[in-house]
Order: C-alpha cells, then structure tokens, then sequence
C-alpha cells in the first residue's frame, strides 16, 4: 500500500550533540580543584552506518549539533564552568555499545549521557537497570515545566515531537473512507489505502506493500528472551511464499518483467534507473489534490509549513497522534519521541550537570529550540507567545494561536491517555532490522522459488547470525 505523499518531512531522524571541545584522555584520580567543576558529556558521534545511508539525517544532526554547542558556549559564560564532551565515533550501533560501556564503567565516570526513543544503543533502560542512573527526583527545578507524562525518575528529555498527520477530508468523504479521531493504527491505514487505491490504482507501490507485509510478518513471528531472539519459522515462510505470490502477480505502475536485480534498484539504490522511473511515474501522474495522506508533520515549523498551507489550500484534517511510518507494526505504540541526557552516578560534578539541565529546560534555550531545529519541538508543556515571538517563526497571531491549539490537543491527548515514551527494543535495531529485511526481499524476489526446506534453513542461518550479534 502506498501512502501517497510528495511532500514529507522526515521523522526517521537520529540526533547526536557534539562539544565545545575536543575530546579528552582520561585523566587519573588525582583530579583539580578545576577539573571538579567540569562538566563531562559521553554522546555518540553520528555512526558511519547512518552517514552511508541517511544523507537527511545527516543535514538535520549537523544543525542540532551547532544548537548543542551553541548552547553549551552560553552556559560556560554565563555560569564559568567548562563543559567538554566526549564524542564516540564508530562504525555500527553494537561497536557504540561496547565503546560506551567502557567508558561508563571507568574509574572516573562521566557526569552526562546522551540517552533518545529513536535508537536502541541509545536507550537510557540498560544504563537505569545497571544502577548508574542518578534518581533526579525534585533536583531540577525546571522539571516542572514540561509536559507531564515525561516526567521520570532518571531521564531529564530535552527535545520531543509528536507524529502527525495530514488528511485529504474531500477524498476520504468522496470514498467513504472512516476519518480516524486521534490515531492511525496499522490496520485503519491499511484499510484507508486499500479503498483509495481501488479508485486510483496508478497510486499503488510495491515497496510500501512489501513493506506492510514485511512489518506484519515480524510483528507476529519474532519473539525476544533475555536478549535473544527466536524466529516462528514454520510461520514466516508461510508468509514469505504468501508474500511472493502477492507481490509478483499484482499490477503495479512501472513495473514490467522485472527480474532480482531490477528488484534490487528498485529497493536499495536511489540513483538506479528502476527508482528514478518510478519516483517520476508518480511526480507526473498523483495529483497533489488527489492524494489521501497530503503530509506529516512533528514541530511548530512544520505545523506553519504544511497544515496552515494545506488548511488555505484543502479540506483537511489533522490527526496530531499518528503512527504511519515505513514499519508500521513497530510503532504502534511509539506516540511521543525524545531525546535528552542521564545523570551518572558516578560522574565527579553532579550539581553543576543538573545545572546544566536546568539550563537546557529553561524558556530561554526552550525557544532557540523552536526557533533554530525544524524537526523537533520543545519538552515545554505550555508554549505561549511570552515564550517565542510569533514573528520569530515568520507567523501571524492567529496562525500562531492556531499552531498552539493543534499542539495543545496533542498533549492533552498523550496526557490524558498516560502516553509513555516507548524506548526502543532491540527488535527495532537498524541493523537487525535490515538483516531481516533483505533476508526477506531475497527469497520474495528471488528469479527461482525457494524450496521450504532452503527457506526454513535460510531463517534458521539468519537466526543464528542475529543472536551472535545481540550477544556481543
């Protein structure tokens, strides 16, 4: 199924912050009087693994990185304390973790650490459950201030967002296609685009059908047990052989006797012929009137970029809690996003870090959040224009009042509902997840059926190899 959408912001995206100086050797016991007022960051250093393949994410990590410095800059010459982070820079998300441990369980422990929802390595639950959480419990006193279901124990966020997204009213009431309330769930998406690709065939996508189908599959068939993973694998090639004869019988635009390796461009290179022909199929043929799905959106920017466009435009309608994405089955759940720092307990200047905190939730760095990083939005509960400038944003009174009114339904709505941060579970690893992706793209598209005896003995080779990966 193909959400059928030109413009898009994209929500992918992983954030890592970089110091004000370089990182530093390791110092010995024998620390200053000086060196007790620094402050010491550990942060990833954006993973090769994610400069290969995410050239957006890419943009969007350099421009919170100089937000971060920029930040911490303010805060040395404002309080005269140092602060110096400690990049790791590796080549995948597992090598981040044995680098981080190292360091973590060092003499001198690190005062910060960069914790977010969107990465596994990067969650904050294994370092909590090791007991090197600092419990911050009425320590910082901006804690106050933000939206109420953040609040934790040991986690101080720093930026959040919320998916959302945009709908075509005209086209769902012309079809007669339900217009959710609060939440798009898999299946009512699903459903949606079923009945819209019934009346606009042109739109349907092999790539969102396969990924569907895909989601689906390794929702139901993976299970996880003290951090190994077992694979149902009577079940999944069933839905492989299922998922094959689906996807090579079914018409789809641009697609014509296409064997592996067409497949394969299609798929895994941007700049193949394969994927050009098809992004321009759709460019020249999907009307932006037309489409189901018009835009999603997660900050104040992007509300101004595209509902209040979309609003003088269209009959819209905007669902501010989403979970349309490219693995639907695993998001859900996954309503709200953040990104922020732990407290070590080991680390040598607790009270200036929480200072350091305090800092970053106050309505000042709050709105040169809103004003400098169009992707994510503040972890402030109540934004007004005693905070950020309408005028700041390029805005009007009345589209800033009506911004806000979408924002505050979205909070109340997650507040209401005790919506948690769903920190991402090993299952949700980029590199696991791509391992089970192309494993499943290469018998579904292969030139020559498997056979269920090689598909059962290509899982359990895949199941192996994962484990050994999630062992280490």
């Amino acid at each position: 199924m193909k959400k059928v959408a030109l413009l898009c912001l994209v929500t992918a995206v992983l954030f890592s912050f970089v110091g004000c100086s370089d990182s530093k050797e390791e110092t010995t016991n024998n620390i200053s009087e000086e060196d007790k007022k620094e402050i010491t960051i550990l942060m990833p250093e954006l993973p090769e693994y994610y400069q290969l393949n995410s050239g957006d994410i890419m943009s969007n990590f350099y421009t919170k990185t100089d937000f971060i410095k920029d930040q911490a800059k303010s805060f040395e010459k404002k309080e005269n304390i140092k602060i110096t982070i400690d990049t790791i820079k590796t080549a995948n998300e597992d090598d981040y973790i044995k680098k981080r441990n190292s360091k973590l369980f060092s003499d001198k422990g690190f005062d910060l650490i960069y914790v977010s929802s969107w990465v596994p390595e990067y969650s904050p639950t294994p370092i909590v459950n090791q007991g090197l959480a600092l419990d911050i419990t009425d320590k910082i006193p901006n804690l106050k201030n933000i939206i109420k279901t953040l609040k934790d124990r040991h986690i101080v966020p720093f930026s959040s967002y919320v998916d959302g997204q945009i709908l075509n009213k005209d086209i769902m009431e012309d079809l007669s296609i339900e217009i959710p309330n609060n939440k798009i769930t898999m299946n009512s998406y699903l459903e949606s685009t079923n009945e819209y690709e019934k009346h606009f065939p042109e739109s349907k996508n092999i790539i969102s059908d396969y990924n569907f189908k895909f989601s689906k599959s390794i929702k139901n068939n993976i299970r996880m047990s003290n951090n190994k993973m077992s694979l149902d694998i009577k079940s999944i090639t069933n839905d492989l052989k299922d998922m094959r004869d689906y996807l090579l019988k079914e018409k789809y635009p641009t697609i014509d006797n296409y064997n592996y390796s067409n497949y394969n461009n299609l798929f895994f290179d941007p700049k193949s012929n394969e994927k050009q022909t098809l992004y321009n199929f759709f460019k020249n043929n999907i009307n932006e009137e037309n489409q189901l799905y018009l835009s999603s959106f997660n900050s104040l920017q992007a509300f101004d970029t595209f509902y209040e466009r979309y609003r003088r435009e269209f009959n819209v309608k905007l669902i501010p809690i989403s979970t349309v994405s490219k693995h639907y089955s695993q998001r859900e759940n996954e309503l709200i996003f953040i990104e922020g720092f732990i407290v070590n307990k080991k680390g040598e200047n607790i009270d200036n870090s929480i200072k350091f905190l305090d800092y970053l939730l106050s309505n000042e760095v709050q709105r040169k959040l809103i004003e400098k990083t169009a992707i994510t939005g503040p972890v402030l509960e109540n934004i007004d224009s005693s905070i950020i400038d309408p005028a700041q944003l390029g805005l009007g009174e009345e589209e800033f009042n009506s911004i806000l009114k979408i924002r505050n339904k979205a909070i109340k709505y997650i507040n209401d509902n005790n919506v948690k941060v769903a920190y991402r579970s090993i299952i949700n690893n980029e590199v696991v997840q791509d391992k089970l992706y192309k494993a499943y793209f290469d018998i579904v598209f292969a030139d020559e059926d498997y056979s269920d005896e090689e598909i059962e003995n290509r899982l359990k080779e895949l199941e192996g190899k994962i484990n050994i990966i999630l062992s280490e």
